[in-house]
């Protein structure tokens, strides 16, 4: 009998995707190519072009693979319409592009280029390149695929189940990113595409190219191969997004007795986001004349650098927002729509506590008035700006200027070695560093306007700004400015924009890794069940340094400190800039004859120094050296000073060491039978042990310092606490590890030469983020307040000691655990076509979510309290379970033109079930629940997990054509279970996208292609859940560009 996993060539690399048609087809090439240049009785050669040849070599990848696995080749990535790996990935089944970071603080704002990926619904997703570790060093542990440039792309693969021999990491599957290697290619290569994109809501265009310089030579030494490639490219894109604040619980002015919901506040958010990449890419190779020795050297550099400039005029109150509203007497501006609720949140997610105390916003507020939904809106409380006139809504304009810059290399040497006809070693050992910097500047302004709302309809919102007395504010000699009163002010004028704070952040991260690998497979021999035997040994260690400052808020002439300059009482006239948002997501949101503002001037905000330098020698600013001879400017102290961030004493430093020990065998089987059927696959084990030593700084938040003046401090009630915690800083190491033994079994059924059944049981983990893994803890007091009601008024008579508690970085987490099932029905017919079914289900456990532990306990002023850790743990568990379909077929068989076309169709179907995070906690440790950083609702869906998503994409093929259209769809999904302007639960709507792209042949060297992307100018939305019932409300509405990309490739 003939082994059924035998192959022609030896190559302990698995799955190799033949190299020459995904570099020829990614460059642009129109030659037929044959897809291995070896000569060998087993090898079959195929000519292969263009999209027909990508889908032909990812349908035999996935069939002959020996466990789950969907791919697409180079042809793929530069053939449809995207930029970056993380929006092509979005095409294969059970894939998802993530545009929205998941559960942080930032994550309702889009990410232009899709910003990761999630694989069957989960984030556990391990990056790979070439097949070994790959990560940015932004404190996770995949590599930011939007960041890779597609031009040094092969193929890319995602494993959905595990074999033994597979590094751990993969729970939710493992997407490899296989590069060019010089023997793909038979003969000399030399390929250079020029690329501009236009997009049409920043109205820019952005160049790009990209080289490929390769060739090969036999000598009496061997055969030897260079390769080396650099791209560059530019992105300039626009974003703008109109966001809702919470619903608020307010009277009802038709319907006294009555309380309705009222929108509160919004924001118009106009971003411009520059993008620069460059990747430089050699690889060297040396094969032994008699082929029985290969060594292959690669070294990659990706640099990329986000610029992003944001302004954005808001409107949200900062304290008793359920307090701080006028509807004013115009009903027939004024529009309720009839809502009832059984609680909604007193007020935001910020967790205001005047008048109130901390957990006041979670209160729940009955509505049985309706829910206002358009009229005419004002400041109805006294505001800390202390203005005269008119008191009207303290609008804001706030200019943000961010940079982010990434630097990843890669070092690696491959080494592969035919002992003898059964026995093949491989060597492997590779290097990697990463950095990553961010840079945030924030600057703010304020403005005084009533304003006309209509949400109606919340995915076309209409704000009219308007204006009746001027309004004055005092300086710091107490002499109120601005225009004389009863004249109207307008925006644009810089006597009416206050000058208020500024606020800057910055990160600097460190990461390197180094491995090695050995590996060995031995060949049996006979008709026996066991093809071979493979085992290997790796060793890895990884070291992530992690600093971050901020955000540092100050104000700088906050007119409640009696510092109120307006800007045109600037000395540095070039200090602001105005902004017209007449043309916002494109026109008609801001109606009237208010549609400009005065902002920060963007030139000096992408400066930092200049826009310090500026503020510092303002004659209206109160600046100077402060106690510790820094720098001040009003209360605000910039982070970097003399060109230095001192992280330590003003931000956090923390540092993770991860040392990890593999071992595993994995036996080969195959069989073939007389019926024409076969059976084939593998079973192992893989041992895993990770010690990790994490380090960091133990700080304590001080009390304030004791003032006479006032006996209600709290070191005054407990000085027991107060002594413990002015303790000094000290360093915080802890060391942690865990080991774990992963089964695997895989088995493909051939039923016959076309039809297969595939079968696939594992056990997975997912180790946490690494930057979760630090020591940096800071410890503080939750103090009490007894009130004596008896007094008039009433009097605090007592503070007491709730709880000590730690926040921080948990070196001790454990992985996520999974255990997989996956079992699928494949047919593949014609020299393309595929069809397949597959089922898998995944049981979680270790689910790390943020939470609460009593770590200890101590006695402090006469109370023993509890010590409780609140940060990352694993506290949870669920289960995912789903479908995938997929299809593909060129219909060759029909006549003429008809015969050039071909479908590609997918649709993955998700069900999942965890544990519903609690809505309210014991935040004291004394057996009552409280509601300081709740989840509200109790929302049991896993973060990104869409129920349903596919694809659709119509294609056309001839000799000298290629058109595509795509269609790519996922149904909604939450994106954080509390967002921090609202406090509530974020709900990304379904959405879809409609991209196409067009290739023509020129001549057989020269190709022109044409790319669009959003061609639908699709809205991304979301909304918010306002209460237990599940009812929602509009959060957000973004709009992004349409990208259209020309380029001409040529093949010398």
């Amino acid at each position: 009998m003939t082994k059924t996993n035998k192959t022609g060539r030896w190559r302990l690399t698995k799955y190799a995707l033949m190299g020459t048609s995904a570099l020829m087809t990614a460059m642009g090439t129109q030659a037929a190519y044959a897809q291995d240049a070896e000569t060998d009785e087993d090898t079959e050669v195929i000519t292969v072009t263009g999209v027909r040849a990508a889908l032909q070599t990812a349908r035999n990848t996935k069939r002959e693979a020996d466990t789950f696995v969907d791919s697409i080749t180079a042809t793929d990535v530069s053939q449809l319409p995207d930029l970056s790996v993380a929006e092509a990935l979005a095409r294969v089944p059970g894939v998802v592009t993530q545009r929205f970071e998941l559960g942080g603080s930032d994550g309702d704002f889009p990410s232009p280029e899709g910003s990761g990926n999630i694989v069957r619904g989960l984030q556990y997703v391990r990056s790979e390149f070439n097949g070994r570790d790959a990560f940015s060093a932004n404190g996770g542990r995949a590599l930011e695929w939007a960041s890779i440039p597609p031009e040094l792309i092969g193929a890319v693969e995602v494993f959905k189940n595990q074999t033994a021999s597979m590094i751990e990491g993969g729970l939710a599957g493992t997407v490899n990113l296989r590069t060019l290697e010089p023997f793909d290619r038979n003969d000399r290569i030399a390929v250079v595409v020029a690329d501009t994109i236009y997009t049409d809501q920043a109205e820019e265009w952005s160049p790009g190219l990209s080289v490929i310089l390769g060739d090969r030579w036999e000598t009496d030494a061997g055969e030897f191969g260079l390769l080396g490639s650099f791209s560059t490219s530019e992105l300039q894109s626009s974003i703008n997004g109109f966001q809702y604040g919470p619903l608020l619980a307010v009277p009802n002015p038709d319907a006294p007795g009555t309380t309705m919901a009222l929108p509160g506040g919004w924001q118009a958010r106009d971003a411009e986001i520059g993008r620069d990449r460059d990747s430089f890419y050699v690889a060297g190779q040396w094969r032994s004349n008699d082929g029985d020795m290969e060594l292959t050297l690669k070294a990659t550099r990706v640099e990329n650098t986000v610029q992003t400039d944001e302004r954005t005029i808001e409107f949200f109150t900062d304290a008793e927002s359920w307090a701080a509203w006028s509807i004013l007497e115009d009903s027939s501006s004024r529009n309720i729509i009839p809502f009832t609720s059984a609680g909604i949140p007193r007020c935001s997610g910020a967790g205001e506590a005047a008048n109130g105390g901390i957990g006041i916003c979670e209160n729940l507020i009955p509505i049985d008035g309706g829910l206002m939904e358009s009229g005419v809106v004002s400041n109805n409380l006294r505001d800390w700006l202390g203005q005269t006139g008119n008191l009207q809504t303290p609008l804001q304009s706030l200019a943000i200027a961010q940079t982010n810059e990434s630097v990843t290399q890669d070092f690696s040497a491959n080494f592969q070695w035919r002992v003898n006809d059964r026995l093949y070693i491989e060597l492997d050992g590779h290097y990697t560093d990463a950095e990553a910097t961010l840079e945030r500047l924030w600057a703010g302004g304020n403005h005084f306007a009533d304003y006309r709302f209509d949400f109606s309809d919340t995915e076309n919102p209409e704000i009219e700004l308007f204006l009746s007395d001027s309004v004055r504010l005092a300086d710091w000699g107490g002499t109120f400015r601005g225009a004389d009163p009863g004249v109207l002010g307008d925006l644009a004028d810089p006597r009416y924009a206050f000058l208020l704070y500024a606020a800057d952040q910055f990160e600097d991260n460190t990461g390197d890794l180094y491995a090695l690998r050995g590996d060995a497979l031995y060949e049996f021999d006979g008709d026996g069940w066991f093809d071979s035997v493979e085992f290997g040994a790796r060793f890895s260690q990884r070291e992530q340094t992690n600093r971050n400052a901020g955000l540092n808020w100050g104000g700088i002439a906050p007119p409640w400190a009696g510092g109120y300059l307006p800007y045109a009482n600037r000395a540095d006239a070039g200090a602001y800039d105005v902004a017209d948002f007449s043309g916002f997501q494109g026109g008609g949101v801001f109606l009237g004859d208010i549609t400009s503002i005065v902002f920060p001037s963007r030139m000096q905000m992408q400066d930092y120094e200049a826009f310090v330098n500026s503020l510092a020698n303002e004659p209206l600013i109160a600046s100077g050296p402060n106690g510790d001879g820094n720098l001040q400017i009003g209360d605000w102290v910039p982070l970097r000073q003399n060109g230095m961030v001192d992280y330590v004493n003003r931000g956090s430093e923390g540092s993770v060491r991860e040392e990890t020990t593999n071992l595993y065998a994995q036996f080969n089987y195959g069989q073939e039978f007389s019926n024409g059927q076969s059976v084939s696959g593998n079973f192992g084990l893989r041992y895993v042990r990770t010690e990790t030593t994490g380090g960091g700084i133990a700080s304590f938040a001080e009390m304030a310092e004791d003032n006479p003046a006032d006996p209600l401090q709290p070191r005054d009630f407990l000085p027991e606490t107060a002594a413990f915690l002015d303790q000094a800083n000290t360093a915080n190491t802890i060391d942690a590890s865990y080991e774990y033994f992963l089964p695997s079994f895989n088995l493909r059924w051939d039923l016959n030469d076309e039809m297969l059944v595939r079968f696939a049981f594992s056990e997975a983990i997912a180790p946490a983020d690494i930057a979760a893994l630090n020591s940096n803890q800071a410890t503080i007091a939750e103090l009490g307040y007894v009130v004596d009601d008896t007094a008039t008024p009433p009097v605090i008579s007592d503070i007491v000691l709730g709880a000590l508690r730690v926040y921080g970085g948990n070196p001790d987490l454990n992985p996520v655990e999974s255990t997989n099932i996956d079992l699928s029905y494949e047919w593949y017919f014609g020299d393309d076509g595929l069809f397949s079914a597959s089922l898998f289900h995944k049981d979680l456990s270790n689910i790390i979510v943020y939470g609460d532990e009593t770590i200890d306990a101590v006695t402090l002023d006469g109370y023993t309290v509890p010590v409780i850790y609140s940060g990352n743990l694993n506290l949870n568990d669920g289960t995912v379970e789903g479908l995938e379909l997929s299809y593909q077929q060129f219909f060759t068989q029909w006549p003429g033109l008809w015969g050039n076309l071909g479908v590609q169709a997918n649709l993955t179907l998700l069900d999942s079930e965890t544990t519903a995070l609690p809505s309210v906690r014991d935040t004291e440790g004394d057996g009552v629940e409280g509601f300081l950083s709740v989840y509200r609702w109790e929302v049991s869906d896993l973060l990104g997990l869409s129920d349903t998503s596919y694809n659709l994409i119509g294609i056309y093929q001839d000799d000298r054509f290629e058109v595509r259209v795509a269609y790519n769809w996922r149904s909604a999904y939450y994106s954080s279970y509390r967002d921090f302007v609202t406090g509530n639960p974020i709900l990304q709507d379904d959405i879809g996208f409609l991209d196409a792209s067009f290739r023509w042949d020129v001549t057989d060297n020269l190709q022109f292609r044409v790319q669009a992307a959003n061609l639908l100018d699709t809205q991304a939305t979301a909304r918010q859940e306002v209460d237990a019932a599940g009812q929602t409300y509009a959060r957000s509405v973004f709009d992004n560009d349409r990208r259209f990309e020309f380029g001409l490739s040529y093949t010398f």
